[in-house]
């Protein structure tokens, strides 16, 4: 329909003891989707088949840091929050590449789809610490 999408996905990579948390949260999940699987999942799931239908939110590549993978509202009543380093208010800057980012992430909710399940991580605000070179490195 033309229109601009309002959210939009980013990857956040993540520190060793941010991973530690995640995966503490991860686990906990996995419990008790086991506990109450055929409340989710309509039939019984064994351990095994859980862990293969409820995706890992940190994403891991070969050469790569571990990264976070969150949705953000960049309009609209849930429109994420930016602050620079001073903790002012600030614009959503149109490109967040080059930027340092301190994300508060939320674990909205887990999504279901056919044979998948996982979590859908917002990301409400955003501490942006450092600011691209606004000039041309080639003028």
């Amino acid at each position: 329909n033309n229109d601009d999408a309002t959210r939009k996905n980013i990857e956040f990579t993540i520190c060793e003891k941010d991973e530690v948390k995640i995966n503490d949260i991860y686990k906990w999940a996995l419990e008790y989707l086991a506990s109450k699987n055929e409340l989710f999942f309509k039939k019984p799931v064994s351990k095994t088949e859980l862990q293969e239908l409820f995706k890992h939110p940190i994403v891991k590549k070969e050469k790569y840091e571990p990264r976070l993978k969150c949705k953000i509202d960049t309009a609209g009543q849930n429109m994420v929050r930016c602050w620079n380093a001073n903790n002012e208010k600030i614009d959503l800057p149109t490109d967040l590449r080059g930027y340092k980012l301190i994300p508060r992430v939320c674990f909205n909710h887990i999504w279901f789809m056919s044979k998948e399940c996982g979590f859908v991580c917002l990301c409400t605000d955003i501490q942006i610490l450092e600011c691209p070179n606004d000039e041309c490195p080639f003028e």
